[in-house]
């Protein structure tokens, strides 16, 4: 099976986390960039550890920043009410 196009993938992933209103959003769109990682990540099955390359990485860690700020986003907005 042919993989999506990963800057595609990617901007669907950044869509999924922008668009979070509740932790429950924000959960869901923490799975869904774990499964960005594991359908572009390469398995080494030597040691059992998800390798990839640079672009997938850094992709990735723009994608947890991301979230990183939203959950910052969503506590600041829960102390406002």
């Amino acid at each position: 099976m042919k993989k999506p196009n990963i800057f595609y993938s990617y901007k669907k992933a950044r869509k999924v986390v922008i668009t979070c209103e509740t932790w429950e959003h924000l959960q869901a769109a923490k799975r869904y960039i774990n499964l960005f990682m594991e359908v572009y990540g390469e398995v080494n099955y030597k040691d059992g550890k998800l390798e990839t390359n640079n672009v997938v990485a850094e992709l990735y860690d723009k994608l947890t920043a991301l979230v990183f700020l939203k959950k910052h986003e969503l506590k600041t907005k829960s102390y406002e009410r």
